[in-house]
């Protein structure tokens, strides 16, 4: 017995038959259901360790053709079968979308047009377009616009008083939006979660800078991948096509997603992903300094420079392990902070240091660069690699490459934590055991005057000091989803009605 669930429904329409040129009326042939269906078998966890094969999530739309000749009964069916689909409280009926046209090869705004676009409109929801036109456009308009009606993906509010047109305007506008879309790579996805995350503490009257617990944003965010690498993307969804990223969108697929947060010296820097020091942060600074490259070749020849003057930082880490049980592989110590709070501490030579709070998944490593990471679960990865010969990085860097789950050679340390504090002491070390301060070429050293380079989602940071990293729960929703149907590649019939 065959039977389909209407959750995995997106679109309804009449299928009508029309002469070339004809735009209304024509034959009735019976109504179409538009079906979410998973490309390939198998499925796994999002954020888990299981099997991660290449685009393991990839979903695509398939067309359920339901034939019959009567006009009331096939007007019957559609009506009915659009109310239930409307009824679902998690799917969004409006979006401000929010487009980058300088990702990657500058294809963001095709993209959305040829293959975002029509699937929102063959779903009937509304989108509001904003091209960004600098960096931290789309940061500067999420904390200033105003965001009348902004509630959440299921909770409607009633629009105050307003007198001006341009303000009553802009209120029908957005008064139905549910949710917040950003097309383009990671560095566009930080700009709306901090954008929007920045807005939310504002809200509640919190003071960023000091202690404090993050208010969590109530709209959720949807990512179109249109970058290099989608690492946020491709951890939510297993793959980087933009249409399954649409159809998560389309359908509500909510998902809750913890995000870090990095301060120095008490004063809030950014909220992220991931952070990266030491290898990930040079070789970042080196495409940053080579962005006339096309994008892979630039990720390419930043990777080969750093290996090639590869060195580690001398830093201290301290954690705060995730379980109350854990000590830590290569815990030196344990000092007791103010708050009572008992901080594990290790130190030396890094070649790279990695704190994640998602799987970080790419095309290059598709199960990701901390696999053990799951996305709600209130930790985040701490990934030590210790300094070792360059033929022995170059190797573990290669098991990223694999789907297969590979034990860390004994170089590597990695533990689930709370929190992390890195403190950089100031120098490289060269590969004979010898400091030294950066050698003069900015693109290549890890610290030149004393300063560090961070990726964090894509995006350099240099700081000086200790650098404090925190994870919060479930500050962000996030649309991504497991789904998990059989693959079926002919569009299916029959005359049931």
């Amino acid at each position: 017995e065959e039977w389909l669930d209407l959750k995995d429904v997106f679109a309804v329409k009449l299928k009508r038959r029309r002469s070339a040129g004809q735009t209304k009326g024509g034959t009735l042939l019976g109504i179409t259901l538009f079906v979410c269906r998973r490309r390939q078998r198998g499925h796994s966890r999002l954020g888990a360790a299981g099997p991660a094969g290449h685009d393991e999530g990839k979903l695509k739309e398939q067309p359920l053709h339901l034939g019959n000749s009567s006009e009331d009964h096939c007007q019957t069916w559609f009506y009915r079968i659009r109310a239930v689909l409307s009824g679902f409280p998690e799917r969004p009926r409006r979006l401000l979308v929010f487009v980058n046209p300088q990702s990657h090869r500058k294809e963001a705004p095709e993209l959305f047009a040829s293959r975002v676009e029509p699937l929102f409109k063959l779903a009937d929801i509304g989108t509001h377009l904003t091209v960004t036109e600098r960096e931290g456009h789309a940061l500067a308009e999420l904390q200033t616009c105003d965001l009348t009606g902004f509630d959440g993906a299921w909770k409607k509010k009633r629009t105050r008083s307003l007198h001006s047109s341009s303000q009553r305007v802009f209120a029908a506008l957005h008064a139905s939006v549910h949710s917040v879309v950003c097309v383009g790579g990671d560095g566009t996805v930080a700009e709306v979660v901090n954008g929007l995350l920045l807005r939310a503490q504002r809200d509640v009257g919190t003071d960023p800078d000091g202690a404090f617990t993050p208010a969590p944003t109530h709209l959720p965010i949807g990512i179109i991948p249109a970058g290099s690498t989608d690492v946020v993307a491709y951890s939510m969804h297993g793959t980087s096509h933009a249409a399954t990223a649409s159809l998560h969108i389309i359908l509500g697929h909510l998902l809750p997603v913890d995000v870090c947060s990095l301060a120095v010296r008490g004063r809030l820097l950014r909220f992220g992903f991931s952070a990266m020091l030491g290898f990930g942060g040079r070789s970042l600074a080196i495409a940053e300094r080579h962005r006339w490259m096309p994008p892979n070749q630039r990720r390419d020849f930043a990777v080969l420079k750093a290996l090639a003057s590869l060195r580690p930082v001398d830093c201290e880490i301290g954690f705060l392990p995730a379980s109350e049980g854990a000590s830590g592989q290569t815990a030196e110590g344990a000092r007791e902070d103010a708050a009572g709070l008992l901080w594990l501490h290790t130190s030396g030579d890094f070649l790279n240091v990695t704190v994640a709070a998602v799987p970080c998944r790419c095309a290059v490593a598709p199960r990701g660069l901390a696999p053990d990471t799951l996305l709600d679960d209130g930790s985040m990865s701490l990934i030590a690699v210790r300094s070792t010969s360059r033929a022995h990085f170059v190797k573990y860097l290669k098991r990223f490459g694999s789907s297969k789950s590979q034990p860390n050679p004994p170089f590597v340390d990695s533990m689930a934590v709370q929190a992390v504090r890195v403190t950089p002491r100031g120098h490289l070390s060269g590969e004979d055991g010898s400091s030294r301060w950066g050698d003069g070429e900015g693109e290549t050293a890890g610290a030149t005057d004393g300063r560090c380079f961070w990726n964090v989602d894509g995006v350099l940071l240099e700081e000086t000091g200790e650098v404090h990293i925190r994870v919060h729960t479930r500050l962000v929703t996030l649309y991504g989803c497991s789904l998990g149907h059989d693959d079926e590649d002919a569009a299916m019939k029959c005359n049931c009605l």
